[in-house]
């Protein structure tokens, strides 16, 4: 797959904004759980610390990504993936919303249902489409099927051949 320089800077602005806003909501839920506002008792300190972990290593995902450090995009990209994906295998601690589940079903459950009031619908979905559309690309890039190609030149001109056009953005040699 051939990337080019814009759509790269296209999807790390939307890595490290996707990063910003589940930092955001992040310390928006415990503000709210903290103030008793929030209906779902689920911020501990270790949940807590593993949603600021996920948030910052997006954010410097899409700062590598942006950046062109492709290797360290890869690395930092698997690695958020594998540990957003591990807690699926985390069980839930809040019998109140959804009885016995797991803290992935968990998360996205109130973070686009509760967590609405700052933006939770629509972070919650960034948050993962960032996650694995990341780790979709750090593996190719890890496997050789990632191609970063810069600026590309639509229109390649040899001026030595006879069916070369001759307006004026070309310049022709007879």
């Amino acid at each position: 797959m051939k990337i080019t320089k814009k759509y790269a800077n296209g999807l790390g602005v939307f890595f490290i904004a996707s990063g910003v806003g589940a930092l955001w909501l992040t310390f928006m839920w415990y503000r709210m759980n903290m103030e008793g506002q929030s209906p779902s008792d689920f911020i501990s300190f270790p949940v807590l610390f593993y949603y600021i972990f996920n948030s910052l290593l997006l954010l410097f995902v899409g700062i590598s990504f942006r950046a062109k450090r492709f290797k360290q995009y890869a690395v930092l990209a698997v690695l958020l993936a594998i540990s957003v994906t591990a807690s699926l295998f985390v069980p839930g601690h809040n019998q109140y919303v959804l009885g016995d589940t797991n803290l992935f079903i968990f998360t996205v459950y109130t973070g686009v249902l509760f967590g609405a009031s700052v933006g939770g619908f629509i972070l919650v979905p960034m948050f993962l489409a960032s996650v694995y559309i990341g780790a979709v690309y750090g593996v190719m890039y890890i496997i050789g099927k990632f191609n970063y190609i810069g600026d590309i030149n639509p229109i390649e001109v040899n001026s030595s051949s006879v069916d070369a056009p001759t307006s004026k953005i070309y310049e022709h040699n007879p």
